[in-house]
């Protein structure tokens, strides 16, 4: 598969996943705003205005947030929640010391967009602090009063918040048990923007506020939520959906510090350094990269024939092939009725017939995409791409940057006249050769001493989106590298994404510019775009190297 020089553009995506555990050490000072996360993490919450992050870790036990009552401040945690019919909060959440007004409101949970929201939390009355639930429209707090005495502040609880946007109808449950609910008419058929969780502000709040977070998961209906934990030997722990194809193999493990450098590396990047420098790095999310749909058990069974043989194979009814000249798609069924658990089948320059149940392409395979040992990005039937794997192998997931970290090497399609003959693992195979250095499965790797932290993406905020997104980008290519699997176009480098249709990148990373996100990790050296760069602008191309065989 050859990769001509397209832009790209933006899309939607149907999942969502945010869960934190997080955590402040014990003894921290009380006495001023305090926000303490662990290293170690798994995802990412963050403040609304991007401000501040809360990183999610595998052992945490709380996160103090804290107001110290100088002035009136809204310290929350959130996460995307999406645009579901539902959307829900839930904490396990402490209370201290909450001194308010009356009148006065402290949130504990928030869903919703910036204008339409609602709120769940601490209100003072003259009968005391009650539970209550408020729109963000200025309405009327609805409250119930506390089981048992004020006491119950002092130990851990469950607090959740569901509101349907379909509806209006919003609940408060702690521990379970509903305390108060309420139906308000501003928030019908608003789609939930947000899901947050932390400590609110009240009107001119008095004294120290206190909420320890130990727990908290987001999520909209259709969601697939849990608590997320490292398994052993590291690495992220989700659905095989999201996180696909063994720990083991090499797009899935991080480089080792101390790996040799391929004797090949100086004439592959000093290659690299002259394409970079005369046409423009691509980050695509449209043109040849697939759509991934998700079968469920109640989706019709469609024909399509795999390797000489017709299989049937389960398709979403919304399910439709990319775009570009090889019109990609990957439905993933997690449960075959042939081939058994966490089958994927891929199609180049597919067609789907939702009303003859039929499926075309001059290419399939079909995969495993569980996290099996077996399952390393093979096809088990037809054909991969033009290095044998996957086309799902090291492509930048939705999930991943939700969660706020890339742990898998990248995959990127790179100028076919630099190739030479030959492949390497990961892949099995190329449909590439010349008289180039770059050989088909190579991995790459951007030098550990570049800081991450300080990239920053031209136009766009320190703390947006699309700069919190090139760094984690950053850090992926210095952990764990980026892997070649495809050729493109002469002279251009193409990384890859999920396709826009199923990934909503622009809800994700931010707007692109020119149809492309190309932009993000362009350095000073690129063809101009339109942008000003300085020396810390995108990825330092310069400062790649190859990594030596089986590393």
């Amino acid at each position: 598969m050859n990769f001509p020089h397209f832009p790209g553009t933006p899309s939607r995506v149907p999942l969502i996943l945010g869960v934190v555990a997080l955590t402040v050490p014990v003894g921290a000072a009380l006495g001023a705003t305090t926000f303490v996360a662990q290293s170690g993490s798994l995802g990412e919450w963050q403040e609304p205005n991007g401000a501040t992050r809360y990183t999610v870790t595998g052992g945490s036990k709380a996160l103090v947030l804290e107001d110290t009552g100088r002035r009136p401040s809204r310290r929350m945690i959130e996460v995307d929640a999406g645009a579901k019919n539902t959307a829900r909060v839930s904490a396990r959440v402490k209370l201290k010391r909450v001194p308010l007004f009356r009148g006065g409101r402290r949130a504990i949970a928030v869903v919703g967009t910036k204008r339409r929201a609602a709120h769940a939390g601490l209100v003072q009355t003259r009968s005391g602090v009650r539970w209550a639930i408020w729109p963000s429209t200025g309405g009327r707090a609805k409250t119930a009063k506390f089981s048992g005495r004020k006491a119950g502040l002092q130990r851990w609880q469950k607090v959740q918040l569901v509101a349907s946007w379909t509806t209006g109808v919003v609940t408060l449950k702690v521990d379970g048990r509903k305390v108060v609910g309420a139906k308000f008419a501003a928030l019908r058929r608003r789609g939930a923007a947000n899901a947050s969780v932390g400590l609110g502000s009240g009107k001119r709040a008095k004294g120290r506020g206190l909420v320890l977070v130990r727990s908290a998961t987001a999520g909209s209906s259709g969601a697939s939520v849990g608590v997320v934990s490292p398994p052993r030997g590291g690495g992220p722990k989700g659905g095989a959906a999201d996180f696909p194809y063994s720990r083991s193999s090499l797009f899935n493990r991080p480089i080792k510090r101390g790996a040799p450098t391929d004797p090949r590396s100086r004439a592959v990047i000093s290659k690299l350094r002259q394409n970079v420098a005369r046409t423009k790095v691509v980050l695509t999310h449209k043109a040849e990269v697939p759509p991934i749909y998700r079968a469920r058990n109640s989706d019709p069974l469609y024909n399509v024939s795999v390797g000489g043989s017709r299989v049937k194979f389960r398709v979403p009814r919304n399910a439709q092939v990319g775009d570009g000249s090889d019109h990609p798609v990957v439905i993933l069924n997690e449960k075959h009725p042939t081939f058994g658990k966490n089958v994927e089948l891929r199609l180049w320059q597919g067609s789907i017939s939702h009303s003859s149940r039929t499926i075309s392409a001059s290419g399939t395979g079909l995969f495993r995409y569980g996290q099996e040992r077996r399952a390393s990005g093979f096809s088990f039937r037809g054909q991969g791409t033009g290095s044998g794997l996957s086309i799902m192998a090291g492509l930048i997931r939705p999930e991943e940057v939700r969660r706020g970290k890339i742990e898998h090497a990248i995959r990127f399609a790179y100028s076919r006249t630099d190739f030479g003959n030959g492949f390497r693992a990961p892949a099995n195979k190329s449909d590439q050769g010349g008289s180039g250095a770059m050989k088909m499965g190579m991995r790459l790797q951007l030098d550990r001493s570049v800081n991450c932290k300080r990239r920053v993406v031209p136009g766009r905020s320190s703390s947006s989106k699309t700069t919190r997104f090139l760094r984690m980008t950053c850090k992926a290519l210095q952990d764990y590298g980026m892997i070649v699997m495809d050729g493109s176009s002469p002279g251009f480098m193409v990384l890859e994404m999920e396709h826009d249709e199923t990934a909503n990148w622009s809800r994700m990373i931010g707007s692109s510019h020119n149809g492309s996100y190309g932009f993000v990790l362009r350095d000073r050296t690129s063809p101009g775009d339109g942008l000003s760069r300085n020396s810390l602008a995108g990825i330092p191309w310069n400062k790649m190297r190859v990594v030596a065989k089986g590393n």
